[in-house]
């Protein structure tokens, strides 16, 4: 006995609905940054001057690459329950890299100061006059 048309296009949609949630799934899981590889690992003076240069900037970076920064800090804020880095970028700039820093990494900060040279991985968001990175992680902390 052959399944009527109606059947048919019924298990068609319903497939092909399936294959539409199981893709914005996949989409929209979140990112491991501390697992992730960088697209990008660079100074925060460097990574700065050249977003500060608007010919460059479309080359640098895309919002949602995952960059790894060399920097030292200006300030730990943790200001409305969020942990916030913000790094220098140079003497002379007055622009800095924001980063907000996944959850979980408390202890980790504690220990850090202003002043320390740092490297940390993030997710790129975009730039007006500062950089801003979200869920970035600590890889490593520079000794003097």
């Amino acid at each position: 006995m052959k399944p009527s048309k109606t059947r048919t296009y019924i298990f068609g949609i319903a497939l092909v609905l399936l294959l539409a949630v199981i893709t914005l799934w996949y989409v929209q899981r979140p990112l491991d940054v501390s697992k992730a590889t960088p697209e990008v690992s660079i100074s925060a003076e460097n990574l700065l001057t050249q977003l500060k240069d608007t010919t460059a900037q479309l080359a640098v970076l895309n919002a949602e690459e995952v960059v790894e920064i060399h920097g030292v800090i200006k300030e730990i804020n943790t200001l409305n329950g969020r942990e916030t880095l913000i790094l220098k970028g140079g003497t002379d700039m007055k622009s800095y890299i924001i980063c907000d820093m996944k959850a979980g990494q408390t202890e980790t900060l504690k220990q850090l100061h202003e002043k320390d040279s740092i490297t940390l991985k993030g997710i790129y968001k975009g730039f007006l006059k500062d950089a801003i990175f979200l869920n970035c992680v600590l890889t490593r902390t520079h000794q003097p």
